[in-house]
């Protein structure tokens, strides 16, 4: 996985003075309400060797913030010519529940799943802060994944 991409990341959801569900940043944010205390940043990032230029890796999923499996609402995932072919992307998920996923592409308006089950992402009660969902690859599905604490 790329490190400085997490990195990257990690900087800019702590630049961040709140985040809501989709990850969007507040212009004017006050104090965080209730369902933001819920949520839990997790970094994602996949390889996905055999996209082709145009190409979009999307995450959706049982959680409003990346879907709630409705493709108009998923999260776009990137990459760059020296991260390629690791794509990445961060979203708040609900703290302690089981948040069930799937990666795509999309490429010339279809979707092309992985192959597989759903994935399952434990999100644990824990405390503010950024985790990590460990290294993942393209339709190699592990059927539940935990989250793992982020290095700076």
């Amino acid at each position: 996985p790329n490190k400085r991409k997490t990195q990257e990341l990690l900087a800019a959801a702590s630049s961040v003075s709140r985040l809501r569900g989709g990850g969007a940043a507040s212009a004017n944010a006050s104090a965080p309400t209730d369902a933001d205390l819920d949520l839990v940043t997790c970094m994602f990032e996949i390889q996905v060797s055999h996209t082709q230029p145009g190409d979009i890796v999307v995450l959706m999923g049982g959680a409003p913030s990346i879907g709630s499996w409705n493709l108009n609402d998923a999260v776009h995932l990137e990459t760059s010519e020296l991260d390629f072919p690791w794509w990445s992307t961060q979203a708040n998920l609900p703290r302690n529940s089981l948040v069930e996923c799937k990666f795509a592409i999309l490429r010339h308006g279809k979707l092309v799943w992985e192959d597989g089950p759903n994935r399952k992402i434990v999100v644990p009660d824990v405390p503010p802060g950024a985790f990590q969902v460990p290294a993942l690859l393209f339709g190699d599905i592990d059927h539940v994944q935990a989250l793992e604490p982020t290095r700076p």
